[in-house]
């Protein structure tokens, strides 16, 4: 394992102190990567439909389809820019 340098291990302490309960953090480099590790640390993999919104980056998706699933794309509320279940294309 890579040593990160004092301020990486220090911000992944404080803020796991923030989140309390003895949860252990890890940065990454990337959202891309945080977003991968998230939905690998959930479960996701083949067969699993994992939505997100028409209106993100492509590595939101990839990220997804990285672990075997698939993206189920869903419109936004265009004031919000929320997921919207009303005008959903599903």
């Amino acid at each position: 394992m890579a040593d990160d340098g004092p301020k990486a291990k220090r911000f992944e302490q404080q803020f796991a102190d923030f989140i309390g309960s003895g949860v252990e953090a890890i940065a990454v480099n990337s959202a891309t990567s945080g977003l991968h590790l998230a939905l690998e640390a959930i479960g996701v993999g083949a067969g699993d439909e994992v939505i997100t919104t028409t209106h993100t980056f492509t590595a939101t998706a990839q990220a997804i389809c990285y672990l075997g699933a698939d993206p189920v794309f869903v419109d936004i509320d265009p004031v919000t820019f929320n997921i919207d279940p009303k005008i959903s294309n599903r």
